[in-house]
Order: C-alpha cells, then structure tokens, then sequence
C-alpha cells in the first residue's frame, strides 16, 4: 500500500511537471490572439521557414505545424482532461476523506480509465506504458477474488462501550505471530471493503479475536450489523480474512532491554494485549470478568509451557525479562472496560508466579478527573 501511494504520486508530479514545462513554454511564446480564420479573411500567404525555425516554434515537438497549431491541437486537451483526472484520485485519497468517506474514495479511483484515456489520445505511445502496470494490476484483482475463499464463522460477538469484538476459529491463511493484523471483510455489509484490524489473540489461540471500535462509516455499519444479529443463530455472521501481516511483536525488538513499556492509546491497545497474553500465558480471551481463582493456563498442561517458550522465543522475548509497563490513555473511564477482564487476569497470572516478569498497569482517563478507581488516574 505505501509503494503504491507514493508511486502514484510519483506519477502525478511527473505528469504535472511533464504539463507545466508546456504552459511556461506558451507563457514565453504565446499563441496568435487571432487567426485568419477568426477574420473570415482569404488570403493566400506564403511564407518560407526554415526547419530550425521550425522545432523552435513548436517547443521541439518535431511534428510539424505553428505555435497556433500546436495550441489549438486536441490531443493536448485530452492531456488536460487525463491531468484533471489524476488530480481528482489525488484529492479524494487524502486521508481526511478517505477515512470518512471511504465509498466514495474507492469509486473515484475508477476516474483512472478517464486517465487512460485521456494520456492515450494525448499519445498513443502512452499505451505501451501502460501494458505492465495493467498485467499487475489484473493479477493483484484475481489474488483478491481468492481471498474469498477463507471464510470464517463468527462464533462471539461481545460488544461493549462502543467496541465489538469478533471471534472466529480456523486456520488463518499465513502464519500468525503476536501483534499482527489481518485484512477482513464482512460479506453481509460490503463485497467491497476489507480493513486491516489487529488480532488481539495469540497464535497459541485457537479462535481469533479482532476487536472494532465504531469510528467511521463502515465501521458504525459493522457495529450496528453487530447489534442486530447478536441474538440469531451464529451461522447468519462470516467474515473473509487475508493475513496476517505485518512484524511480529514490534514492541518487543530489544530483547536485551530489562523493562519492557507498552505505550498505547484508545483502540490501539490491542496489539500491545495479543503482546502481553503472550508474555503472562494467557491465551484465551475473557469476556467476562476475572473470578478469584483464575486458571492461569488455559492451554493442555503438557503443551503450554513448551508453547509458551515458543511464543517468546518468536518475538525475541528474554524469559529473564523483570518488568513490564503498561500504560494505556483513554477518553473515559468506562473504555477500560473493553480488556479489563483481560488485564486483571494478566496481573493475576503476574502476582501468581515468580516465573512471569512483574507488571505494572497504569491506565490514564483524559476526559475525568474524578469517581477514578486504580488502575484508572486522571492524565493523558
């Protein structure tokens, strides 16, 4: 995705700087305010030029023709049009509209066969440029459509505060690691949209947690969608999944570092969540609130532990590791409800064995000042 937004903003300012080199040109040489034709005058004229004269009249195009000519040449009001075409793509991606309105962004991508266009009848020779670009894209569309395939069923929906959280269980289609994210689509909304959300789960997990917090458009769709279905049969829900991706447990590269902080904010909590199951063993999510006896493994007693150095040993954990931090900002007190079941079994497990690294959880409320309970504290 990065390589393609700057490659299309390469193209822009290619394009641009391609035009603008015509336009100083036409400043410094401007076209004949009137014509002959323009007088309704026949006259016959002839006037000898030289080639030299020539080129030089025609900014060096070598095809002939008057600086009038060359103005009044439709193939370059197709060049406008296909520069036009392109400043629009360039507008509607801006993050302010494209996270907004994320259906409009998409269509207006289509304005790119107004740009094929437009550049072919500029030049035809355009046509070969665009052969290569055309093959890739076609086959990244055929890659797409395969992505269908792995579909999942929705097994929980547990919705809370303004956040839903989906489970689904299955054999995602890369491997998984801590604190990556999957692209997931919800067929029931939109054929269209997959979105890129973080799985809070671990990969000793057999049911993947995503969780969604009602932002956007699509997001309210999905959230509302949620609200509705939560009490139908389970088999009316399937999402598409494509992932993971990304690194696996950037927080955690330095592993010769003897504290670990995990500095989040909001939603962004949840990479720093799948992180911390990892390191205190628990790798089953709680919707519910801890009890007082808490089973601090959840996983078969002859493979948890073996899973567990695996898991750390695939993010570059030190198992000597002494401490870690937790610190978590949030508008209000009531998004700690989103993972506090969570948490409290995390520093359960941490209290419980001398094994796990201390921890500590500080969770700041920006938009409260008081009515706070620990771990809870007024700042940002």
């Amino acid at each position: 995705l990065v390589l393609h937004r700057w490659l299309g903003v390469l193209v822009f300012v290619c394009v641009s700087c391609h035009m603008g080199f015509f336009w100083i040109y036409w400043y410094r040489n401007p076209p004949p305010s009137t014509t002959l034709s323009t007088l309704n005058v026949t006259t016959t004229t002839t006037t000898t030029v030289s080639p030299a004269s020539n080129r030089q009249h025609e900014g060096g195009n070598g095809e002939g023709g008057t600086i009038a000519s060359t103005w009044n040449d439709t193939s370059y009001l197709f060049g406008f049009i296909a520069w036009c075409a392109l400043l629009a793509i360039l507008l509607t991606s801006l993050p302010i509209i494209r996270r907004r309105f994320y259906d409009f962004f998409l269509v207006s991508h289509l304005l790119f066969l107004l740009y094929f266009i437009g550049a072919t009848a500029h030049k035809g020779v355009s046509v070969v440029f665009f052969l290569l670009g055309l093959v890739f894209v076609l086959y990244d569309k055929i890659m797409q459509l395969n992505r269908f395939r792995n579909r999942f069923l929705v097994t929980t929906i547990d919705i809370n505060h303004g956040l839903v959280k989906l489970r689904f269980r299955g054999k995602l289609p890369r491997t998984h690691k801590p604190a990556q994210f999957v692209f997931m689509c919800v067929p029931s909304l939109s054929w269209l949209q997959w979105h890129p959300y973080t799985l809070s789960s671990t990969p000793a997990c057999d049911e993947h947690e995503v969780c969604i917090r009602a932002l956007g458009d699509h997001t309210q769709q999905l959230f509302s969608y949620c609200t509705s279905v939560k009490s139908i049969p389970s088999n009316s829900l399937y999402v598409c999944v494509d992932g993971p991706y990304g690194a696996a447990g950037p927080a955690c590269a330095l592993s010769s570092a003897p504290v670990k902080m995990l500095i989040v904010g909001g939603i962004g909590v949840t990479p720093a969540i799948s992180l911390l199951r990892v390191f205190y063993n628990q790798h089953y999510p709680l919707s519910a609130p801890a009890p007082d006896a808490i089973v601090l493994d959840n996983l078969a007693p002859a493979d948890g532990a073996e899973m567990h150095e695996a898991l750390l040993e695939t993010i570059h954990v030190d198992q000597s590791l002494p401490h870690v931090y937790f610190v978590w900002t949030v508008a209000h007190s009531e998004q700690y409800e989103w993972f506090r079941a969570d948490l409290e079994a995390i520093a359960a497990a941490a209290r419980a064995s001398p094994s796990f690294p201390q921890l500590s959880i500080i969770v700041h409320v920006s938009q409260e000042t008081s009515g706070l309970s620990p771990p809870c504290q007024p700042g940002r």
